[in-house]
């Protein structure tokens, strides 16, 4: 007669149980009893979907099968210590008696196994999951939902944090200088991979080339406009001040800062501060934050109404 076995896999020590992908073979995590309440699991990276028990890890499967083995190797044992055990009260007494000690047989090792550490921890906006990936941008193992946004503003939220910080705290100038173009670098470059990830998930919607497309202000404003209908320039409010701040950011990446006759042509009303280092003001990147999170929901609401 068949044996069921239910065998609870264990968690680390943030309640969380590996998930391999039969497809891609990619390993991630999630947090057993938040999300949905579902039997499918979608593969964060390749977007795989099947049913979850498809997802176990190969060490998983392991521990599983040395605990039936284990199991099954004492119920053998048992039976024949059984039936030996009958043997030595039948020849008790005779001339040549069994003895019979079961105690004697060893345990199937158990394959214990720890899950793997993982870089990102993300909680799902959409349906609460708690999953973790290698990388940062991923889909959400339980509605697909992709998390760049969540990234996005939390890297958002972050800068808004520094900025605080420099804002209440007497730095010399050069070192509040240096931090604010560092904000400045960062709030930039996550939206750059935000764009990275987007371009990844609506490769009809953004193309390829130019490879830059997400730090060349003019060229995505040209493509938002065509393929989602959004106007950057009736959206924010000083479309303008965004274009800049996106070419100050260059010249402090490429240039030490200092405003040179590419970036004078593209921003014509500091012509007159030609070989002069561009000063960045508090209020410029609290102004350019706020700008990106406005364009951030804008993308967000464009692509849901996609998906849908």
């Amino acid at each position: 007669m068949d044996k069921t076995y239910n065998i609870s896999i264990p968690t680390d020590n943030q309640g969380m149980a590996g998930r391999e992908c039969p497809k891609c073979e990619k390993y991630f995590k999630l947090k057993p009893g938040t999300g949905l309440p579902t039997s499918e699991c979608h593969c964060p990276y390749c977007c795989y979907k099947g049913h979850s028990n498809e997802f176990y890890t190969k060490e998983q499967i392991e521990y599983a099968k040395s605990i039936v083995m284990n199991d099954t190797k004492k119920q053998i044992m048992n039976s024949i210590g059984s039936m030996f055990k009958s043997l030595e009260k039948e020849t008790k007494g005779s001339l040549i008696q069994f003895k019979v000690n079961s105690n004697s047989y060893s345990n199937f090792p158990i394959k214990w196994y720890n899950e793997k550490e993982l870089e990102t921890q993300i909680v799902c906006d959409n349906c609460k999951l708690e999953f973790a990936i290698y990388g940062v941008f991923a889909n959400c193992p339980d509605c697909k939902r992709l998390n760049a946004f969540t990234i996005f503003n939390k890297s958002l939220e972050a800068a808004r944090k520094m900025l605080e910080f420099i804002t209440n705290n007497n730095f010399e100038d050069n070192i509040k200088d240096a931090q604010l173009k560092m904000i400045l670098s960062e709030c930039v470059s996550s939206f750059d991979g935000l764009g990275k990830a987007l371009r990844l998930a609506y490769p009809k919607i953004f193309p390829i080339q130019p490879k830059n497309l997400f730090q060349n202000f003019l060229e995505l404003s040209s493509v938002l406009k065509t393929q989602l209908n959004i106007d950057l320039s009736e959206v924010l409010e000083d479309y303008s001040f965004d274009f800049k701040m996106f070419q100050v950011r260059h010249i402090n990446e490429h240039n030490m800062g200092v405003i040179d006759d590419n970036f004078a042509k593209k921003v014509p009303s500091l012509n007159h501060l030609i070989g002069r280092k561009y000063k960045v003001a508090i209020t410029e990147i609290s102004a350019f934050i706020e700008d990106l999170y406005k364009i951030s929901d804008l993308f967000q609401i464009s692509l849901n109404r996609i998906d849908k």
